[in-house]
């Protein structure tokens, strides 16, 4: 195989991995915009879920974390939710952590999460696949 011919390999390989890692951000991407005015509380551990999972590929038990968290809204209701995330190790009881939720909407609360990682990460995909096409298209133009 020639030069020329293993590096257009190349660069469509990286071209494909990096629009893969576009697709994925986009949707942390359009969460984080979605919450850009969102109303930012401080919430606490108040109770801990075990759940244990059977993983086939080690064949071993696997201990989880969940915790729930509550927290109190602009009105003042004293809210509570368990979370999506599961850890191990998880939380303590009693720890703090922030929270963010649309305005009027308390039952859109989350944790809160940086808003420059998924920009970051969907910034620098899409110039590695800026990069890996014009790798490809200077390599078509010397072709011919």
């Amino acid at each position: 195989m020639s030069t020329k011919k293993l590096y257009g390999w190349m660069a469509a390989l990286f071209v494909a991995l990096c629009l893969g890692c576009l697709a994925a951000t986009v949707p942390s991407f359009v969460s984080g915009v979605r919450y850009a005015g969102s109303v930012h509380v401080t919430g606490h551990v108040v109770e801990l879920r075990t759940e244990l999972r059977y993983d086939r590929t080690s064949t071993y038990w696997i201990r989880y974390v969940r915790p729930k968290y509550e927290w109190t809204d602009e009105q003042g209701v004293t809210r509570s939710f368990w979370s999506d995330n599961k850890s191990y190790p998880g939380p303590d009881v009693g720890d703090s952590i922030d929270l963010e939720y649309l305005p009027g909407d308390p039952d859109s609360v989350r944790v809160k999460i940086g808003r420059w990682e998924p920009m970051a990460a969907s910034v620098l995909s899409a110039l590695g696949t800026g990069a890996g096409a014009a790798v490809l298209l200077v390599l078509r133009r010397r072709k011919t």
